[in-house]
């Protein structure tokens, strides 16, 4: 995937209309390569995005909320200072690269008239946010270049600006027909590495459409770039994303987004799906949101992950241990069997022996059997050695199988625990789970502390409205859990929980009414939802009424027992 040059002129050609006179209100910086700017239009209030993350470099308008850090970074408080209140004279794209330009009519810091702007570099891992004044001098920017860095073009405060150098390739504006046949005319093999290695202008996926609209021929691959470069001047152009079909570990079929670009996409056939989006914005958060929200949620919830995964893995290799021990004491009969026989034939045997022949007077037809003796001890003492085997292979049985029941119920809580930290959107809510961590033992209360911060406050249980009015209550960790089943929930509100996964408690409020079967399947695919078998396809979910659950004796925060209930098999609810 690329955001190119010409997805660029694309974007900005949809952009340019609504930004043009277009009043700064509000910079944010949720992360080290977004920035977010709140603009008040001529149609109404829009969030201009700004990413320059070397894997999703672009700009667009969203709809996507991202949580900022309590204390903003350096560079989003520059920009706040110099660019809140600016109007937005204009926007370019110097040099047909990949660089947005935002001519900005802003005050300085004595209330005159200035002139900034805001220049925006999207190539991959070298992109970055550049603020100039009015002379071209460059204020700050979002990743400062030293000599160290690059030898050849710096971007440090103080600096006159220098726009990236072009490749020695073919711009859009010298890709005209007669220049375009000509150079066609020199390949020996006009394919779509030809055109990506002459044409600046190309990505990789339009050289391909276009290599295989034109099947091998030169003079039909002239006129393809030909049509494209006329669409482009024209400003027409088909917002495109390419789907693919794949299936999960689970072996569910789930479309996944891969490829997007400003024209039809054919190259694929059937082996690829397509989808024309209205707008470019559109197609970009469709294609970027779910997928850097995973991306930012991953990092943000890598510390606690660690901490959790960690004691998982030492309890897993501590169950192995367990259950092979156990196995092992299953077969203690062996020991009373060894003892019976040496008091049965303990008339021949005598201290000193290492093995000896005896009949086994238990087993049909009386075989003679050989029995290994420690020479040290006296028959009657050997056959004591064995039953005291015996006895303690059987206490470790009975120890081990309390041992590995209890192990199996907290290993269903650390799963619960990773399961909640996928739906985890806030630092709040990971403060909470670090206390509850801490508060089970699993870390101590000085690391809970850590991750909290001063303006964090405690987030409320998920609330959604039911058919007929009811209300959903859906437990965001294992505290919110324990707290709305066995503390909030009246004892005629509906209990739902995925069957035998980890998930959220889903609590129905009824408050004396009985609920419809629709009801109950809402609550029910919403239990599917919060769950780790929220993938797709039909989840298994366990109901019952408050009055059929209760808390799990000496068990970890959040886990419950429950009976009296019934299955529901749903479809998980969208988003």
């Amino acid at each position: 995937m690329a955001f190119d040059a010409i997805c660029l002129r694309a974007v900005l050609a949809e952009l340019s209309p609504a930004l043009t006179g277009a009043k700064i209100d509000k910079v944010q910086q949720p992360s080290s390569d977004t920035l977010f700017f709140a603009v008040r239009t001529h149609q109404g209030n829009r969030r201009l995005l700004v990413n320059t993350g070397a894997h999703a470099p672009r700009i667009q308008f969203t709809d996507t909320i991202r949580e900022n850090p309590a204390q903003p970074p350096m560079f989003c408080m520059l920009l706040r200072k110099y660019l809140v209140g600016a109007r937005i004279a204009e926007v370019s794209q110097p040099g047909g690269d990949r660089v947005a330009r935002l001519e900005l009519l802003c005050t300085d810091e004595l209330g005159d008239s200035a002139r900034r702007s805001l220049v925006i570099e999207l190539m991959g891992r070298y992109a970055n946010v550049i603020l100039l004044d009015s002379e071209g001098v460059i204020v700050d920017c979002l990743r400062r270049v030293d000599a160290d860095m690059s030898p050849v073009r710096q971007l440090l405060p103080g600096l006159y600006y220098r726009p990236p150098a072009l490749f020695d390739k073919l711009s859009l504006e010298d890709s005209d027909d007669e220049r375009t046949e000509a150079l066609l005319r020199t390949a020996e093999k006009p394919d779509d590495k030809f055109l990506l290695s002459h044409f600046a202008w190309l990505s990789p996926l339009v050289c391909r459409e276009l290599a295989a609209r034109a099947h091998g021929s030169a003079l039909l691959l002239g006129r393809e770039v030909a049509a494209l470069r006329k669409d482009v001047l024209e400003n027409r152009y088909t917002p495109t994303m390419v789907l693919e079909s794949r299936r999960d570990a689970y072996g569910r079929e789930t479309k996944v987004c891969v490829d997007y670009s400003y024209l039809p996409v054919t190259q694929y056939g059937a082996l690829r799906e397509t989808r024309v989006f209205a707008s470019f914005s559109e197609m970009l958060d469709a294609f970027y949101a779910a997928r850097e929200a995973e991306e930012h949620r991953a990092q943000r919830t890598q510390g606690v992950r660690k901490v959790v995964s960690g004691a998982r893995a030492k309890l897993v290799k501590k169950l192995a241990a367990q259950k092979q021990e156990q196995a092992s004491a299953e077969d203690r009969e062996k020991y009373r069997r060894a003892g019976d026989l040496i008091m049965a034939n303990i008339w021949k045997l005598s201290r000193g022996m290492q093995e000896a022949v005896v009949t086994d007077y238990m087993t049909e037809g009386c075989p003679e059997v050989k029995i290994r003796l420690d020479p040290r001890y006296s028959p009657q003492d050997n056959a004591q050695k064995q039953y005291k085997a015996y006895a303690r292979a059987k206490r470790a049985e009975e120890m081990l199988k309390k041992m590995i029941a209890e192990g199996e119920e907290e290993l269903v809580y650390l799963d619960s625990v990773l399961d909640a930290l996928t739906r985890c959107d806030s630092e709040a809510e990971l403060a909470a789970i670090r206390t509850e961590l801490a508060a089970n033992g699993y870390a101590s209360q000085k690391w809970a502390a850590s991750g909290k911060k001063q303006r964090e406050k405690p987030v409320a249980p998920l609330h959604y409205e039911a058919p007929d009015g009811f209300d959903v209550y859906v437990g965001r960790n294992n505290v919110q859990n324990e707290q709305l089943t066995l503390k909030t929930a009246a004892k005629t509100d509906w209990w739902f929980h995925v069957q035998k996964a980890a998930g959220a408690h889903v609590i129905l409020s009824c408050e004396g009414r009985v609920p419809s079967d629709a009801v109950l399947e809402y609550a029910a695919r919403l239990a599917a939802r919060h769950s780790s078998a929220s993938g797709g396809g039909l989840v298994a979910v366990d109901y019952t009424q408050i009055r059929n659950v209760r808390k799990q004796p000496g068990g970890k925060t959040g886990m419950v027992l429950y009976v009296s209930y019934k299955t529901a098999y749903v479809q998980p609810a969208e988003d």
